[in-house]
């Protein structure tokens, strides 16, 4: 059986081939493409994080007290941050939308000016992800009863398989 930390870093390595993909369709204008991208990925992301938020992190809370970096409330503002960056990007992509049909010969130029919120996703991913990988996963592969982690090993798995 894989670990929670090797399951969920399956998972956040899938998200962020999803989000590189996205950022090759921005750049090469293919926005309605990018568009069925970002639904996707929207999708798992928010699929992720909820669980999380349901299975995840209320187990981990029990595990304290926590070293600095390691807190479960600073998950929980990880996920709250993707959020707010994820409606950014629905913003950019409906001004890029609007750019294509009403501006077609300034998309590009438009595309630069809302890069920020795609590439701040990413980055903001990736520092979630070694937060998770660092201590949250670790800690409760360590201090979990196996039932409890084929469990959770499972919820993941049935994540990572509805993305395929």
């Amino acid at each position: 059986m894989p670990t929670l930390t090797e399951t969920n870093a399956r998972l956040h390595d899938a998200l962020d081939a999803q989000a590189g993909a996205m950022l090759e369709r921005l750049t090469a204008l293919e926005i309605e493409a990018l568009v069925r991208d970002w639904s996707t990925f929207r999708a798992s992301l928010e699929a992720h994080a909820a669980l999380e938020e349901a299975e995840v992190l209320p187990r981990y809370s029990a595990l304290g007290p926590f070293e600095r970096g390691a807190s479960p409330q600073l998950v929980h503002a990880d996920h709250l941050i993707l959020k707010k960056t994820l409606r950014a990007g629905d913003d950019a992509l409906e001004k890029l939308r609007e750019a294509a049909v009403e501006q077609p010969d300034r998309l590009r130029s438009v595309m630069v000016t809302l890069l920020a919120p795609f590439l701040r996703l990413r980055g903001v991913l990736e520092h979630h992800t070694e937060r998770e990988q660092r201590f949250v996963y670790p800690a409760l592969d360590r201090a979990l009863p196996a039932t409890e982690r084929r469990v959770l090993v499972a919820a993941l798995a049935a994540l990572e398989n509805a993305e395929t």
